[in-house]
């Protein structure tokens, strides 16, 4: 609310100054009341602002004065509270550091107790890599031999079915060969017992003569 009077106030001020200090007015009291310094300090630079305007310097200077005192009070409590954050900083980070060399050097202590007990084991831990490998390589080259066996099965069936299809091929042309010789053996015979035109023609002739 505060903040909202002391715009109004501002917008009002470029055409009524009475009506824009009544405004920025209420609103600096009520940031005043409410101790919101933020909104304070900007009322008081609104008026002294409204009040050069209206040549009321007197009034203007007082309002300066207290805008350049919000100014420095909330300066100086953000200056405080970062030395504060600063400070508690540097205390966690002190702590951080000693956790740290304690946690260091509990490490330490562990690390040449496990080193130890890693030097016994050494040769196991040898032992189990060889096997390992070992394992690794055989599984590897039952893969390779595996996929080789696979492929070349695959191969194989691919080259069958090649053959297949050309046979099938083949079948087909010398079925459709046979179809069509059959088609134009049939069509001649067909040529051959149909008497043609010609012969149609004179032969009605001869009859029509007859007659």
């Amino acid at each position: 609310m505060a903040t909202s009077y002391i715009n109004l106030g501002g917008l009002y001020s470029a055409t009524d100054l009475s009506k824009g200090e009544k405004y920025v007015m209420k609103g600096y009291l009520l940031a005043k009341k409410a101790n919101f310094k933020e909104f304070e300090k900007e009322g008081a630079l609104a008026l002294a602002d409204l009040y050069s305007l209206k040549e009321e310097y007197k009034k203007a200077y007082e309002y300066h004065l207290i805008y350049s005192t919000l100014k420095d009070s909330i300066l100086g409590e953000q200056s405080h509270l970062q030395i504060t954050e600063m400070e508690t900083k540097y205390e966690t980070e002190k702590k951080d550091k000693e956790n740290f060399v304690l946690k260091t050097k509990n490490e330490v202590q562990k690390l040449e107790s496990e080193k130890k007990d890693a030097e016994i084991g050494k040769q196991k831990i040898i032992i189990g890599v060889s096997i390992i490998g070992i394992v690794l390589v055989a599984s590897l080259a039952l893969f390779i031999f595996k996929s080789y066996r696979d492929k070349k099965r695959v191969n194989e069936i691919i080259t069958r079915q090649k053959i297949l299809v050309e046979e099938q091929k083949h079948i087909i042309e010398e079925k459709q060969k046979e179809l069509l010789d059959s088609i134009h053996y049939a069509k001649r015979i067909q040529r051959a017992l149909i008497p043609n035109e010609k012969y149609i023609k004179a032969t009605l002739n001869r009859m029509q003569s007859k007659k």
